[in-house]
């Protein structure tokens, strides 16, 4: 027997089920966005995983580990510590160095690994003036890369040098001062020791009707023109160089070879010097194939001129040892 279904039964059993069909809509919405958040979620932390190596300079006494100045030739220890990133789990199988001077890249250093961790040091010479960057470069089994670097920057090294003053040097007519100096250990000799001595000789002194006070190599022709035959007796001639500073020096700050290596960086190309004047002060370079003292460089004050074929000239010296 089937029961009667009125017109309003219907009707309220239609309504209950579109209401159930848009709940179970908007169930499988929420479903489905809460699914997407998921998985985007993590992915995103996958991403944020650093699974890079890790390398560092070392510090502490007797170690370089920032950008500094080096003077050329000098050397730096620099050290490096490099370790498997522990996330991955890949052991290191790469180091490089490499030194980057004037925008050209040379690898100085590699070595392959299969370490979990590495300590390396190195001893670098600087020979260059400016920047050098030394790029230090470990890479592990999943070619994941890590790096550091530092820069050393040549700068012209420094000396000690030799200090002279009050020497004085007499012209050729001066029977009581000696004409010719040698800048090895600053002695004045006369012209009869300076034959026996003339591989030390580095340069002699004398003042003329024409040329006034004047300094002269031994090669040079006015040597000859002042100490006429004595100069035979020279079995060796040195060919020292001069140049006149026209710079303003700053003579009692002078303490060590730095200075004077700016000074008489160029144009010391003479082998004598005239018209000389109190006060003025003259480079030198000692001659390069001397057998001792070769190719040192150095300055000369004048302090004092007596004029005349009898006078002598009083100087101090700074040169290179």
């Amino acid at each position: 027997m089937r029961l009667a279904t009125s017109k309003k039964t219907k009707s309220s059993i239609n309504k209950k089920l579109e209401f159930m069909k848009k709940i179970n809509v908007l169930l499988a919405i929420l479903f489905l966005s809460g699914a997407v958040f998921f998985t985007s979620c993590s992915e995103d932390d996958d991403d944020n995983v650093d699974v890079s190596p890790n390398i560092s300079f070392k510090g502490g006494e007797g170690f370089t580990a920032n950008d500094t100045e080096v003077p050329v030739g000098d050397s730096v220890k620099v050290g490096i510590t490099a370790q498997q990133n522990d996330n991955s789990g890949k052991k290191l199988n790469h180091l490089e160095v490499t030194m980057i001077f004037n925008n050209v890249e040379n690898q100085v250093y590699q070595e392959d690994l299969n370490d979990e961790f590495i300590d390396r040091n190195f001893t670098i010479t600087v020979n260059n003036e400016g920047p050098s960057r030394y790029v230090f470069k470990v890479t592990d089994k999943a070619n994941e890369t890590a790096e550091v670097d530092i820069t050393l920057t040549g700068v012209p090294s420094t000396g000690p040098i030799y200090s002279y003053s009050e020497k004085i040097m007499g012209s050729y007519d001066n029977n009581n001062d000696g004409s010719s100096f040698a800048s090895a250990d600053g002695t004045v000799y006369d012209i009869n020791e300076a034959k026996n001595n003339s591989e030390k000789v580095d340069w002699m002194y004398s003042y003329g009707n024409s040329t006034n006070a004047t300094i002269m190599a031994p090669s040079d022709d006015l040597a000859d023109a002042f100490f006429g035959d004595n100069m035979d007796d020279f079995n060796t001639r040195n060919e020292t160089m001069f140049k006149l500073i026209e710079e303003n020096v700053d003579w009692d700050n002078i303490e060590d070879d730095g200075p004077i290596m700016e000074y008489t960086s160029s144009g010391v190309d003479q082998t004598s010097l005239t018209q000389l004047e109190e006060g003025e002060i003259i480079g030198f370079i000692t001659d390069p194939n001397k057998s001792d003292f070769a190719g040192k460089h150095g300055l000369i004050r004048v302090d004092a001129i007596q004029a005349g074929a009898d006078g002598s000239i009083e100087i101090s010296v700074k040169v290179q040892q």
